[in-house]
């Protein structure tokens, strides 16, 4: 949302967050170095930028030591007090940015997701892309394989992503502890073994890990059974490029906590697989997905997101609460599925439908609407939305993961016992 003078409402000045807060310039970057103020990139002169929603939760909190001590006791969540800092990635009403790089930017630039997720780990962009070797499959892996198959369609793809992985990590032969870059390399390897699970999601599943060194969105494409064109395999890495992290989502809060209790990279990242099932990601995807196959006609889908907003509840696909200006990562993939489906009849109904429901109803599409468009332009079979963004996640978790490892800190947060007093002795 702008403001008059056209400047977004949901950051402030200096000058405004001091009058906000009635306090001098120095509790203003005091309230910043204790993490209870976000500062957001510098505008277009320079000067530096608040988040209002921040300055708004310090003020109603007061500014007492009790206040402080109030403020570490809030619950853990969005605009609540930060919980620890990172160097990885920042999110703002532009979307996320990694180690200082727009991801849409990355996106629209045309870099894979391989150059993304080196970024992440690494600090920079590599400067060729990078093309990992394929990873070593046991034969043991096979039976896993065939189990899993078996109950593919009675799970979500997120669960099947965890099956494959702790099959993978249970038969592989592991790197010593003390190896150089060995978390980068195994984290590529089974990467790639969960791109060639999108096969599960096919009609007759099928899980064939990759035997030759191939990009992770032609793995996917291959794996789902549509073409690898360029026009596809640059739709996936767009989708992968800007879902690859999103600061501290609660799956990689629980990466990192994983970390902090000395986990290796590969059990963060299967932790973190079994929380991805909010609203704004794997449950998300899947439940948004339904509704717009299960509607039956654009009149019955408004219906239903109308009942929705009049009862309350959240609609999945919609109204991100990170972004209440409006989630530009949703904005810029149904371009891509716009311009993908084309006249397709059988595809281009649901990125119109997405469009009336925001046109007519005033809802905001997310990433997650976006890529459940996408995935279905592009022929994929259904539940493909909410792997392909657990897939691509996993360059984030294991980021994390390193950041946690390195920082030595022990995540334990206090808990204030509520419960009955206990028995006097």
């Amino acid at each position: 949302m702008k403001t008059a003078n056209g400047k977004n409402d949901a950051l402030i000045s200096s000058r405004d967050a001091l009058a906000m807060l009635g306090v001098k310039p120095q509790t203003l970057y005091a309230y910043v170095s204790r993490g209870l103020i976000r500062v957001a990139p510098s505008s277009a002169d320079g000067a530096r930028m608040y988040f209002r929603r921040d300055v708004e939760a310090v003020t109603a909190k007061g500014r007492s030591t009790r206040a402080a001590t109030s403020a570490a006791e809030r619950s853990l969540s969005w605009g609540g007090a930060t919980v620890m800092h990172t160097a990885i990635t920042f999110v703002g009403p532009g979307g996320p940015v990694y180690r200082g790089q727009p991801a849409l930017d990355l996106a629209r630039a045309g870099r894979t997701f391989e150059e993304c997720a080196e970024l992440l780990w690494n600090g920079a962009l590599p400067k060729e892309v990078p093309m990992w070797s394929a990873p070593a499959v046991p034969q043991a892996f096979t039976s896993y394989a065939r189990v899993i198959c078996d109950v593919a369609p009675n799970n979500t793809s997120r669960h099947l992503l965890a099956l494959v992985a702790n099959a993978y990590i249970a038969t592989v032969e592991r790197d010593g502890p003390g190896e150089p870059g060995r978390h980068e390399r195994e984290a590529r390897q089974l990467i790639q073994v969960l791109a060639s699970a999108f096969g599960l999601l096919r009609p007759k599943p099928r899980l064939v890990p990759p035997a030759a060194p191939d990009s992770i969105a032609t793995l996917v494409a291959k794996s789902s059974g549509i073409t690898a064109s360029s026009p596809v395999i640059a739709a996936l890495n767009a989708c992968l490029v800007i879902t690859a992290d999103h600061e501290l989502t609660p799956s990689t809060f629980v990466a990192r906590i994983a970390a902090s209790a000395g986990a290796d990279s590969m059990s963060c990242i299967t932790s973190a697989l079994a929380s991805f099932e909010g609203q704004q990601n794997g449950l998300g995807c899947d439940e948004c997905e339904q509704a717009l196959l299960g509607a039956g006609s654009r009149k019955a889908y408004l219906a239903t997101i109308a009942r929705s907003l009049a009862e309350r509840r959240p609609v999945a696909g919609y109204n991100h609460f990170v972004y209440p200006n409006g989630d530009p990562r949703g904005e810029y993939l149904l371009e891509i599925a716009s311009a993908l489906a084309g006249n397709r009849a059988d595809t281009a109904w649901m990125v119109a439908w997405i469009a009336t429901a925001r046109e007519q109803l005033g809802v905001r599409p997310t990433v997650v609407a976006g890529l459940v468009a996408v995935c279905a332009a592009l022929g994929m079979p259904r539940r493909s939305a909410g792997a392909l963004m657990a897939l691509s996640r996993t360059a984030g978790w294991l980021a994390h993961s390193a950041e946690q490892r390195l920082s030595g800190v022990s995540v334990r947060p206090r808990a204030r016992y509520i419960g009955v007093s206990a028995p006097e002795r």
